[in-house]
Order: C-alpha cells, then structure tokens, then sequence
C-alpha cells in the first residue's frame, strides 16, 4: 500500500519471465533456468501461488499471438486419453517397446500435476523436461494442475510470442481451488 492505495506488482516492461538468478528450481526447470508458467484460470493462477483469503496477488493476462508447439499432457478423462493416443497408436507403441504408451503418458502426467515440490521430486520431472527441451519442436507443456485447472510451462519463451493485456494487483476474497472453496 503507498498512500492507502494498492501500489506495485505486474507492469508490461518490468515483468515478464524471472531473471535466471531468480528461478529456483521448480516442476519444469532447473535452478537458474527461464520457464514461462502460466494457468489458464484465474482461480488456478491464485491456488498455484497457493494463496490465502487476504493475500494480495498481482494478476496478469496475456494473449498468446505466435505458434506455440506444446505437448499437451492435460488429458484427464478416460475419453480425452484415448483422443490423445488412438488404439492404433497405443497398439503400436506396445509392439514396439512392449508396455502401454497410455500408462506411460499417465505416469509422466502424475509428476507434472502432483502437489508435491521437493528437489527429489522436481529432479524426475526436470529429467522428463530434459528430453522434451531436446526436441526443438516443443516449447513447452500444457499440464493439469493439481487443483483441476490447465498450465503452460513454455521454455521456447520468446517476449515478442505474447501480448500483454493488463494486469491488477487484486486482494484474495474467496477462489474456488479445484472445488473447494477457501
């Protein structure tokens, strides 16, 4: 607060992606490396800050204006995964590896979206990123929150990729984290 008025937070030339000496270790990077995270609702951009009622949080909104190739690990219902890998598909990936690629891709979907954020954890999931930031067709993942919403994690992140819409510093009242209300 600066004279009783709400002062700070997100502005377009100052705030964008951390400054790698700000980037700690987290789900999709490793310690000093620039991971553009983003939740598609607002309430999972509160509840991933794991905010509480009375917390003041400085809310941005961007549009995506270029092509951003992400792999999209967001399926979570039985009929989504079957759309994300055909029968025919997953009949091929076993008689090629000899294990189900469903199972592969809900394993791997389980380190993105569990809640847990130790070094060991974010070690695995850094390790999967590993493979995936090889592929230099991939910018980033789409992953389901642990609190039934949608991120992004883009590392392809490129400032001129998204358009900046505004931004408020807001006071938390309420939000819904995935059903329940806080």
């Amino acid at each position: 607060m600066n004279g009783g008025v709400l002062a700070g937070g997100f502005d377009e030339d100052n705030s964008r992606i951390a400054p790698p000496e700000f980037c700690n270790i987290q789900r999709l990077n490793r310690k000093g490396e620039q991971v553009f995270y983003i939740a598609e609702e607002r309430d999972i951009a509160v509840a991933e800050q794991k905010a509480n009622v009375n917390d003041y949080l400085s809310i941005a909104v961007f549009d995506i204006i270029a092509t951003v190739h992400v792999l999209d690990f967001s399926a979570y219902t039985q009929e989504e995964l079957n759309t994300a890998i055909t029968d025919k598909m997953e009949q091929a990936f076993q008689n090629e590896n000899g294990f189900s690629a469903r199972q592969l891709y809900v394993e791997v979907q389980k380190f993105f979206t569990m809640l847990d954020s130790s070094e060991d954890f974010y070690n695995v999931s850094n390790r999967i990123c590993d493979i995936l930031k090889s592929d230099s067709r991939i910018d980033g993942i789409r992953y389901w929150s642990y609190y039934k919403g949608h991120n992004l994690g883009v590392w392809g992140y490129k400032p001129d990729d998204y358009k900046f819409i505004g931004s408020r510093i807001t006071q938390i009242h309420s939000f819904d984290m995935g059903g329940v209300k806080k």
